[in-house]
């Protein structure tokens, strides 16, 4: 199905130019040449998540390939970090090739890092490709200067130009326990709720007394799903409260999120509707007490 939705992407080899306010400019038009999309994604068994408490062991993978059946001359694989970029492995000409890495070799890389004790959390080190084509041609596919590629590409199932890697803390569920105030944008909403372990499921929490003394009656225990590998929460459609407000049955639609690990943080955003209307999406920051 893809060959349907091939795309042709131009690159303008003359550069910049000014149209003149002649009515007939004489103007050349530009090469029109083909290229290839690249497509980097997770290898086998590998986690973008790199976790503090383990920095000397991770190893990472990467699956260089492309997108459509097109294959350049190469492809050089770049990492960057805190803009600043160096090669990781240079001349790849089989497709797909998997690039396994530690962070010894992406130190090495980069002229900004000296040692893995510099690496903290909150890092992120994107990784993206440099294509050589057949002709010579270089396309650069972290170049902000210009957009190779078709705005339509990015609309295309499973595209993945680039990829990320962050550096976090170790996730461990029952540090999200305790109190937390919470706040929704609006400070006359600002409550204090409670956060426990959800009994009935290992990768879930709870969160309770929300909105709780603020003439709110009737509230029920929000159920949040963890997932362990990205961190992201999520929440099918729950009603939490008997009568929000006074507007009646409040009810929270599916949701989404994340956990904050090295300051146990909870975010997430979630359309709230009553009986009588809706309040649209709203985001809830939980900081914990």
């Amino acid at each position: 199905m893809k060959k349907i939705y091939k795309l042709l992407f131009i690159i303008s080899v003359l550069g910049i130019f000014f149209i003149s306010c002649n009515k007939e400019p004489n103007l050349p038009m530009p090469e029109l040449k083909k290229g290839v999309v690249p497509k980097l994604t997770l290898g086998p068994n590998s986690s973008n998540k790199i976790l503090t408490s383990n920095l000397n062991d991770f190893t990472g993978s990467i699956i260089v390939d492309v997108y459509y059946d097109d294959k350049p001359k190469s492809m050089d694989l770049y990492v960057s970090l805190n803009d600043t970029s160096g090669l990781l492995k240079s001349n790849i000409t089989e497709f797909p090739t998997t690039v396994t890495f530690n962070l010894n070799d992406l130190v090495n890389a980069l002229p900004n890092l000296e040692s893995i004790t510099e690496i903290v959390s909150g890092y992120k080190f994107d990784f993206f490709v440099v294509i050589t084509l057949d002709d010579g041609t270089v396309i650069n596919s972290n170049d902000t200067l210009y957009e190779a590629f078709s705005s339509s590409l990015f609309t295309q199932p499973g595209v993945s130009l680039d990829l990320a890697f962050e550096v976090v803390c170790s996730l461990n569920l029952a540090d999200f326990v305790g109190q937390y105030d919470m706040f929704d944008g609006y400070p006359e909403d600002n409550c204090v709720v409670t956060v426990a372990l959800d009994p009935d499921d290992p990768d879930g929490l709870i969160i309770n007394d929300m909105y709780k003394g603020t003439g709110v009656d009737g509230i029920h225990p929000y159920h949040i799903k963890v997932n362990r590998d990205d961190y992201s929460i999520s929440a099918k459609t729950q009603v939490v409260w008997d009568d929000l407000w006074g507007y009646g049955p409040g009810t929270l639609n599916p949701a989404k999120g994340e956990l904050d690990a090295c300051n146990t943080g909870i975010s997430f955003i979630a359309e709230m509707t009553v009986s009588l209307g809706s309040f649209n999406k709203v985001t809830f920051i939980l900081t914990k007490k």
